[in-house]
């Protein structure tokens, strides 16, 4: 399974961090590909109704909805296999909780949460079983109360539609006419529901990449695929992600000529390479939240189409770092947790753990004005003095490295 992780990039600091609803009556489905065990759903019929979502501090996506007449936050997580429900979530509540055994040769004990009904939208599911998961981890990092993800078993037999300019989406019937666009083919693979397109970089093919809306990333390859890129050494940096497995570096790169199927982004997008094999066979990379939302979206995996239509408002990436310190902020300054490669930082010689107490002389320790500026967003060019809370001072330069 991919991990799930947030990536410390882009800017000063970023944090980057099931069921089968039926389309005819009463239809049961069995396994894991479809939902943990056997389940009964109803449709409501086709809706034209667009709802509101909430966007998430990484810039995920989630739908009010509710499991058993309790209201529930769902993120819409196409990178999750299966849908979940949060286990304290679930308890608190009275929902059954169940063991099970998780698909594969490994055979692990899992638990299962034993459902009267669940609402999204137009789209009414009737008994069934949900896995169930600590949610809280994810819910701190998105800023957001999640109690549930609706997965690729759930999403992979409705149409779904995502409106990025006016903060809306709708759930409508598998088959449904698709907005004016470009079509790209989307298959769905193996019991992981893995949804994926081809994409090129340059002239790179890249024939199976993962659409992920649960990570707020642009691109990641395998390693193969970034050997292959058009990369200029020189201007090749570093990010740092967060897994459950700890931190991990990436190299990470800005590139032009990202397209996906006949559609190329404008402007150049962050790439990271997949140095520790994260992502699962046969998956060569993988395009996150930030990245698909150049464009409006409908994914119909059922239909094998995913179709992009162009913003009324283009979207912008996030401004490159032209420091090189990544990391957040704490009560005495900032927290590097992240040094990038070949950057004015690294170059000035910052190390990962420096802790940031004063720019030019001034402190920027919580509740200090300077705290509050963008003192990192300088114009290029811009001569800092950057005061550690160890007592060194370090003279930085900002400017394009990668």
């Amino acid at each position: 399974m991919t991990r799930r992780f947030r990536l410390l990039a882009g800017g000063l600091f970023a944090l980057l961090l099931a069921s089968q609803p039926a389309l005819a009556q009463q239809e049961r489905v069995t396994g894991w590909g479809r939902g943990i065990t056997g389940q009964t759903f109803f449709a409501a019929g086709e809706s034209e109704e667009w709802l509101p979502f909430v966007r998430t501090q990484g810039g995920q996506i989630a739908l009010h909805g509710t499991v058993n007449g309790k209201p529930v936050l769902a993120l819409i997580d196409t990178g999750a296999p299966y849908t979940a429900i949060d286990t304290r979530f679930a308890r608190e509540n009275g929902i059954r909780l169940v063991q099970t055994m998780a698909p594969g040769k490994n055979q692990l004990r899992v638990f299962a949460a034993a459902i009267d009904s669940m609402q999204m939208g137009p789209i009414t599911q009737q008994g069934g079983r949900l896995s169930s998961i600590d949610l809280s981890p994810m819910a701190r990092v998105m800023n957001q109360p999640l109690t549930m993800v609706l997965g690729a078993d759930y999403l992979r037999n409705v149409a779904l539609e995502i409106d990025f300019d006016r903060g809306r989406l709708r759930l409508r019937a598998s088959g449904s006419k698709g907005p004016e666009g470009v079509a790209v083919a989307l298959s769905i693979w193996g019991i992981a529901n893995r949804f994926l397109i081809s994409m090129k970089v340059g002239d790179v093919s890249i024939p199976r990449v993962l659409i992920d809306t649960g990570i707020n990333a642009t691109l990641s390859v395998t390693t193969p695929i970034w050997k292959r890129l058009p990369l200029d050494p020189a201007r090749v940096t570093s990010a740092q992600a967060y897994s459950l497995y700890g931190p991990e570096t990436w190299p990470l790169a800005r590139l032009e000529g990202v397209a996906i199927g006949g559609a190329t982004i404008p402007g150049r997008m962050d790439v990271l390479a997949d140095p520790d094999g994260i992502l699962d066979s046969p998956v060569e990379g993988l395009i996150g939240i930030e990245g698909l939302r150049v464009f409006n979206l409908f994914l119909d995996a059922r239909a094998h189409v995913m179709i992009l239509s162009p913003r009324l408002y283009p979207h912008r990436f996030p401004a490159p770092s032209t420091l090189g310190v990544l990391g957040f902020r704490v009560p005495e300054g900032f927290s590097a947790k992240h040094i990038m490669v070949n950057s004015p930082a690294a170059k000035a010689g910052m190390v990962d753990g420096d802790v940031i107490c004063r720019v030019n002389g001034q402190s920027i320790a919580s509740g200090e004005p300077m705290a509050r500026e963008d003192w990192a967003g300088k114009p290029v060019g811009t001569r800092l003095e950057l005061g550690l809370c160890s007592g060194k001072t370090v003279a930085v330069t900002l400017a394009e490295f990668y």
